[in-house]
Formats: C-alpha cells, structure tokens, sequence
C-alpha cells in the first residue's frame, strides 16, 4: 500500500510539473498521473524509465527552437488525456500480461518499448520536420504539402526520427542493463525473466528502432490516407490521436511477432 501512495505522488508530482510547464494540459497531467502510478507502482526502472525518456524528449528537447515566425508559446501545445493515453495509455494492458504469463514478461515488456520507441520516432519527426525541414513531401505521392500537414514527411524529420527511436531503445538497453546488474542474485547471474529480449544483443536492438522506423512510416502513411482534411483518398477519418494509437500499436505488434519468432526458434 506505501509503494502504491508512494507512486501516486510521484507520478502526481511530475504530471504536476508537466502541467506547470506547459507539456501536459489539466486533463493530460491526469491522465499522465493514472498511467504513471501504474508504472511506478507495479512496474520495475525498466518500465518506467522508457516512459520517462519518451516524455521528456518529446516535451522538452525541441521547446528552446521555435517554428519559424511563431513563438514557442505559440507552437508547443500541451498534450491532452487524449494524447496520453494514444502514446503511452496501455502501459497497464501490457504489465498485466506480464505478471500473468511470467515467462513471457520480457516480451510483454519490449513490445511496450517499442511502441514507445514508434511514438518517440514521430514525435521528434514532427517537431524537427517542422522546424528545419522545409517544405514536406507526400508520403505517397511526393507532392509538396503545407508545413505540418498530415502524411508529409522531410529528409530533416525522417533523419531526427531514427534518431528518436534509437535514443529510446538505447535508453530501454541501458535500463534493462543497469537493473539486471542489481537485481542478480550473483554476479554474472541474470534475474528472473531477463532474456535476450532485452540485452546487448543486435538483433533485440535492431527490432526495437526497426518498430520505431515503422511506425514512423505508418503514421505518415496513415495520416496521409485518414487523417488529411479534404482528402478524397478515403471516405474514412480518423483524428490525429487515433492515427498516433494505431501506428505505434501495428508498430509494437510487428515487433512482438518477430521477437516471438527468434525466441522461439532459438
């Protein structure tokens, strides 16, 4: 019971401070206050800290450099409950599955990283494209597009997204690192649960920014298709939040299915 009303400060305490700087909106920073108690309260530094660099970066690295002709206070809009949950909301579905199937925790745990790691990529796509990258194209058919339009993406932004998710899996890696060798009942022993999922390996590392780049992609794709006003690509919408909801989340799927792949062909 203390750990729990110890995360709820925590997590109210950093929402708080979100709102006051401007990253988080009253219903955002509640939002943001539920997901987070749930990830200090039940999960390890290898759950939360990924959370933390993802809202960090995307709330903060980019806010000293306004857009072109307009003010940061202008530009940097608070994220809405909306906006939380679409990035980060499934944190409790996913550490459920993995207090349920033990065995498979590692898995549970670095498919919620790599839909961290989709939605860093396009967060810092976004944010840069619109400010260094010029004029974006169409995703699909390369025409130019206003800047920040739906399914536009710039040389800028698509290079400052890999740099996002590789900065988020290198986070998750060094997280994971650094509790393995605490948690060790010896040295050079691993705890429970943690496998090559989410160690030093290339191949984990690569499936992580790989979900990130594709997710990136999807999200441009997606937006371009649905989320486009007067788009006659499609009859179907969807709001930005959805478009951010579902990309990350085919993203965390592709990566799931992968890694369940190598794990069991090993």
């Amino acid at each position: 019971m203390f750990r729990l009303f110890l995360a709820l400060v925590l997590a109210a305490f950093v929402s708080a401070a979100g709102y006051r700087l401007r990253a988080l909106s009253a219903s955002g920073a509640l939002a943001a206050t539920c997901v987070g108690t749930v990830a200090f309260a039940w999960g390890d530094v290898r759950w939360y800290g990924p959370l933390v660099v993802f809202f960090l970066s995307g709330s903060f690295l980019f806010r000293p450099f306004p857009h072109a002709g307009r003010t940061v206070e202008d530009q940097d809009r608070p994220r809405t409950w909306k906006q939380v949950c679409a990035s980060g909301g499934t944190l409790p579905a996913f550490l459920a599955g993995a207090y349920a199937f033990p065995s498979s925790a590692s898995l549970f745990l670095g498919t919620y990283v790599a839909l961290l790691a989709a939605q860093t990529a396009d967060t810092w796509a976004t944010e840069a494209g619109i400010r260094w990258g010029g004029v974006p194209r169409d995703v699909l058919t390369g025409r130019p597009l206003a800047p920040g339009a739906s399914g536009g993406v710039t040389a800028v932004g698509t290079l400052f997204g890999i740099s996002g998710a590789v900065v988020l899996a290198t986070s998750a890696f060094l997280l994971a690192s650094s509790y393995a060798a605490s948690s060790a009942p010896s040295q050079g022993e691993a705890p429970e649960n943690f496998d090559f999922l989410l160690t030093f390996s290339p191949p984990s590392f690569f499936l992580l920014v790989g979900a990130g780049i594709a997710g990136l992609f999807m999200d441009s794709l997606f937006g371009a298709l649905w989320e486009r006003p007067h788009s006659t690509r499609s009859a179907f919408r969807l709001s930005n939040e959805a478009v951010n909801f579902l990309s990350g989340h085919l993203a965390a799927l592709l990566y799931a299915a992968a890694a369940f792949g190598i794990s069991s062909g090993r």
